[in-house]
């Protein structure tokens, strides 16, 4: 297997492009933000179309050095699409990619969890999406404290539309809580 290369990406200021993604403009990129230890594609989640490169990111990289990257090892050895995934540490408030570099982000469990930053996060998945990018957002359960009106709030705070069902109200209606809901919006 080949060595697994890390995106370890000092912050910068967000109008400056990252030099990875600058060699990549004509590939298309998916980030995770907030992967932890254990990145999407890890638990079977895969970008439902093909991609060039995959950045699994998430604030603290002492968990991407050490679980993150042996739970990708692992993966490797089951699926060639792994040795595209790499690991970057950055915060989801200030990413260090250029402005309309990145095609698809995946937010999973971020606004159960990051609930006082959620406008800075979806302002600034806003500008690093590219016309028409794809942003999804799973979280693992409804909790009572996510407003019906959640997919409004981040409509109006990222400035992206709902494509597909909306799981909020559909979870609200059912007057279930704990319950998985996945959003996908996609920027104009």
């Amino acid at each position: 297997m080949p060595e697994r290369r890390r995106i370890d990406l000092a912050p910068r200021e967000p109008s400056q492009p990252a030099e990875k993604l600058e060699s990549e403009k004509q590939k298309r990129i998916v980030l995770e933000i907030g992967a932890g230890a254990v990145p999407a594609p890890v638990k079977g989640e895969w970008p439902s179309a093909p991609f060039d490169l995959y950045i699994a990111g998430d604030r603290h990289a002492d968990t991407l050095s050490l679980l993150a990257t042996e739970n990708l090892e692992k993966l490797a050895r089951k699926d060639k699409r792994a040795e595209k995934i790499h690991l970057a540490a950055f915060d989801a408030k200030k990413m260090p990619f250029a402005d309309s570099s990145i095609d698809e982000v995946v937010a999973r469990n971020v606004f159960t969890i990051a609930t006082e930053q959620m406008e800075e996060i979806l302002r600034e998945i806003y500008r690093v999406l590219k016309n028409g990018g794809k942003l999804t957002i799973a979280e693992t359960y409804t909790p009572d404290w996510l407003p019906k009106n959640f997919v409004r709030v981040v409509e109006h705070f990222s400035g992206l539309k709902l494509v597909g069902e909306n799981t909020v109200v559909e979870a609200y209606q059912s007057r279930k809580r704990n319950v998985p809901i996945k959003l996908e919006f996609k920027k104009p």
